[in-house]
């Protein structure tokens, strides 16, 4: 989803229907940090009844940080393509680091 900020104007000139060419880039913004901490709540229960170790809140939290600060720095530097390609970067960043977590802690249990 933040991957379509940058193209917004040329989709909605399309007739695109993206989810930020429909709801605006304040409300795209808001649901990519709600999907990230959605996803560090779902650890951190895991955590809690005791499926995962507790170290396995490290990184979605530290995750959970980048994605805030990109989600920041779109939103305040919205016409700014590099800002908006610098965002989609640590979104990718987060993605990777995600996987490797995937791997570490949740696919052996």
């Amino acid at each position: 989803m933040i991957n379509e900020i940058p193209d917004a104007a040329a989709d909605a000139a399309a007739g695109r229907a993206t989810l930020v060419v429909r709801f605006g880039l304040p409300t795209a913004l808001g649901i990519y940090l709600v999907m990230n901490v959605l996803a560090v709540l779902a650890v951190g229960l895991i955590v809690l009844n005791g499926t995962l170790p507790a170290l396995a809140i490290l990184l979605p939290a530290i995750l959970l940080m980048a994605a805030l600060l990109a989600a920041r720095h779109m939103a305040t530097n919205a016409n700014q393509r590099g800002a908006l390609v610098s965002g989609i970067k640590t979104t990718l960043a987060i993605h990777a680091a995600g996987a490797v977590w995937l791997v570490l802690f949740a696919w052996p249990w």
